[in-house]
């Protein structure tokens, strides 16, 4: 496959949204090399923004909370999802807050999914009435004050999801399960058609040639690292691989989780993460010596 011309590449740099600075042969080859991927856009997936809830002390709860709930009225089990927050994620896990979110949605009008109707629900009504003022006042509402506002994509949190926070200071992609809520400080991407799709996207999206991007394209924020919005994710080009590569990934990756729940060393397997993936985008020694920084 010919490399991009010049202005092929700068139109995909123009499309992140940030102008480009002057670079060496070599860098200009490895974002040449990149670039020339199908961008994750193009993968047949989507990229949606976390829950916004308007007030999170009434809609996000504790394990104690959540046991109160589910004692007084067992109804109230199917409005009370698993949370995940951007401050719980690292690269390919999170960690277990003992979080969740009160999902009383606003319904999906195209499909005739009805908002809840908070009187189905007791236990938490009596819980959100602590705090009905402030619901009251909230822009972020639906139906009623009890509701959230709109989500279009409400369905796509009960699939495998990929998330990461919107300001971070490095790549940190995490595999969220089906039923777990985002909220709003993250992103995700949903649509994929098997686990091994999603697990070979993690890896690449977690590799040192994915951040190496990130440093050249992303806009910085301030001291705390990157604006890692949609626009430069969607962008982010990644290279199609056989089935046996893939296979070979989703084990990887399998290992890489299981081995970070038990708080073990996974740097030999990032690494080999890191070597497949320099593969995939056909750099040389010497350009990977570029992307490592020696």
């Amino acid at each position: 496959m010919k490399e991009i011309a010049s202005a092929e590449f700068d139109a995909v740099v123009s499309e992140a949204g940030r102008e480009w600075v002057i670079m060496s042969g070599l860098e200009r080859s490895i974002f040449n090399k990149i670039s020339r991927h199908k961008a994750l856009k193009d993968w047949d997936i989507s990229i949606y923004r976390g829950v916004v809830t308007g007030y999170n002390e009434a809609f996000i709860i504790d394990e104690e909370t959540k046991e109160r709930l589910i004692k007084e009225d067992k109804k109230s089990a199917d409005l009370i999802k698993p949370l995940l927050r951007g401050r719980d994620i690292d690269k390919y896990i999170y960690h277990n807050n003992g979080l969740y979110l009160i999902n009383t949605h606003n319904g999906i009008k195209e499909k005739n999914i009805p908002p809840i109707n908070i009187k189905d629900y007791p236990a938490i009504k009596k819980h959100l009435d602590k705090y009905y003022k402030q619901l009251e006042k909230r822009q972020d509402k639906g139906a009623t004050p009890y509701n959230l506002r709109n989500c279009a994509y409400l369905e796509e949190f009960d699939k495998i999801k990929i998330a990461w926070q919107r300001i971070t200071s490095e790549n940190k992609f995490v595999f969220s399960d089906k039923g777990q809520y985002i909220l709003d400080s993250m992103a995700f991407i949903s649509g994929f058609n098997s686990q091994e799709l999603a697990y070979y996207m993690l890896c690449i999206l977690n590799s040192n040639l994915i951040l190496y991007w990130m440093k050249n394209i992303v806009h910085e924020y301030g001291s705390t690292g990157f604006r890692l919005s949609n626009q430069y994710v969607e962008v982010m080009p990644i290279p199609e691989a056989d089935s046996k590569t893939k296979n070979n990934i989703t084990k990887i990756v399998d290992q890489i989780i299981t081995l970070k729940k038990q708080e073990k060393d996974t740097t030999p397997l990032e690494k080999n993460i890191d070597e497949i993936v320099y593969s995939l985008y056909g750099l040389s020694d010497e350009e990977v010596k570029v992307v490592e920084g020696k």
